[in-house]
């Protein structure tokens, strides 16, 4: 039998702490001042029904208002709790949580199951007998297993007092480094989005290098790109290229705006020029604006076109083909290697779409096509890994969409664009992390080798 926390451990808060459900509470229910005698009536030995009672004796609240609003407030703290998973998938049939807490143990038991606990856990709830150790002596010497929770001494120094093995969940639910350096850069909503995801997940070791990177940088990359894309091109039909821009299609319709996804390829545009604009154009909607990851410009100097282009990435400094390709005219760029600095193939292992490359077009009559994919270079389970920021993101939209963008918008173009750079610098200082694809840089490598001479 092992034991555990819960706040902090087992599951964390949206916002870090429940103080913003408070203000929600005094709007809801037209209370002035609930918000501070809230926190005041809180004194630490107090359990909730007792905080409520000391706001009924001040007046702030009716008697009949009293459990209406304490109900609420445990309504609220289900919606702000989210699954810290990796504690979570340790705790088994017959395990006890304890929790010094001013929440009853009913509804401390109604949040664990609401953020997914499925095992048959009983639960001990006090104001401080964790703390104070007086708790342990309760098992009478039967507690055999591990403690695990996030407070220093609560759930570590004073399980060990006890004689039992105290495990301190460090670091525990709060922002990491990378995280707290975008909330502390202004992005606060990427910050604490991207602290839910890392939270919510648990991959497993071999992935977890991938996993960090392409939640921690990628996922703040492509909001970032986004927010360029929308700031200067908005009133444009967004057509994303795969398989580069699989992800920042996803993300870009989930927060910002309606935009289309068409898998493209050098391959087809060198081998098929002709359908290859066909395709391009059967396929979009009016007035199209055709967005990747990188480019050296090649493919679209190749098919001397018309088309207007928009590249994350301008690889300015390198080229596949023999001789340095000059862009079409209606070629632009947010960023460029010769400015940002050396990107590499990090930048597309993070943003490798769950499909192959577009091999070919095959034309019939009357518009009819059909594209022949191969198959994805990367291992399945990388992608899935790499994409699952990016899925959780999505999934959470209606809960951070609004803030996020309000907050974007009001970020000067200098900090998007110093952001823009740091993070896919950042991305690809992680080139550990190729040395395991070797049978994927190999592809790489055979299919741009195509374009040598192109």
């Amino acid at each position: 039998m092992n034991s555990f926390d819960v706040f902090d451990t087992l599951l964390a808060r949206r916002h870090l702490t429940s103080e913003p459900i408070w203000p929600q509470i005094e709007r809801e229910f037209g209370i002035p001042g609930y918000t501070q005698a809230r926190k005041s009536a809180d004194t630490g030995s107090r359990i909730l029904s007792e905080i409520y009672d000391q706001l009924v004796a001040q007046g702030l609240i009716t008697q009949q208002q009293h459990s209406i609003v304490m109900r609420r407030e445990i309504e609220l703290e289900i919606d702000i709790c989210f699954p810290v998973q990796a504690n979570l998938d340790r705790v088994a049939h017959g395990d006890i949580l304890i929790s010094d807490m001013y929440l009853p143990a009913s509804a401390i038991l109604q949040l664990v199951r609401s953020v997914g606990l499925d095992r048959q856990v009983t639960l001990y709830q006090s104001n401080g007998d964790k703390s104070q150790g007086t708790v342990w002596p309760k098992f009478g010497g039967r507690h055999h297993g591990i403690h695990l929770g996030d407070h220093p001494n609560s759930d570590y120094a004073s399980p060990v007092r006890a004689g039992i093995h105290g495990e301190h969940f460090n670091p525990a639910t709060g922002l990491n480094l990378v995280e707290q350096e975008l909330f502390n850069s202004g992005f606060t909503n990427i910050g604490l989005l991207t602290r839910e995801i890392r939270l919510r997940n648990n991959p497993t070791q071999d992935l977890k290098p991938y996993f960090d990177v392409a939640c921690d940088l990628n996922l703040a990359w492509l909001f970032v790109i986004a927010e360029l894309i929308h700031r200067q091109h908005g009133n444009r039909n967004i057509v994303f290229l795969g398989r580069d821009c699989q992800l920042l299609h996803k993300l870009y319709t989930a927060y910002y705006d309606v935009a289309y996804y068409l898998p493209f390829s050098r391959k087809v545009a060198y081998s098929q020029p002709k359908d290859a604009i066909d395709y391009l154009r059967v396929h979009s909607p009016d007035n199209p604006l055709f967005v990747d990851l990188g480019s050296t410009g090649g493919t679209w100097a190749h098919l001397q076109n018309d088309l207007d282009i928009l590249v994350a990435i301008y690889s300015d400094t390198s080229s596949y083909s023999a001789i340095k390709p000059v862009p079409p005219a209606k070629f632009k760029y947010l960023s460029q290697n010769s400015v940002m600095g050396p990107t590499d193939l990090m930048i597309e292992v993070m943003n490798c779409g769950d499909h192959g490359h577009l091999n070919r077009i095959e034309v019939f009559q009357d518009k009819l096509m059909q594209a022949h994919f191969g198959e994805p270079e990367l291992p399945e389970p990388i992608v899935n890994t790499v994409h699952q920021p990016i899925v959780d993101a999505v999934q959470l939209a209606p809960i951070y969409r609004r803030a996020l963008r309000e907050e974007m918008s009001g970020v000067s173009l200098e900090l998007l664009n110093k952001a823009f750079a740091g993070l896919a610098l950042e991305i690809c200082s992680r080139g550990e992390l190729l040395v395991p694809l070797q049978d994927f840089l190999n592809k790489e490598t055979t299919y741009l080798g195509q374009f040598v001479n192109g």
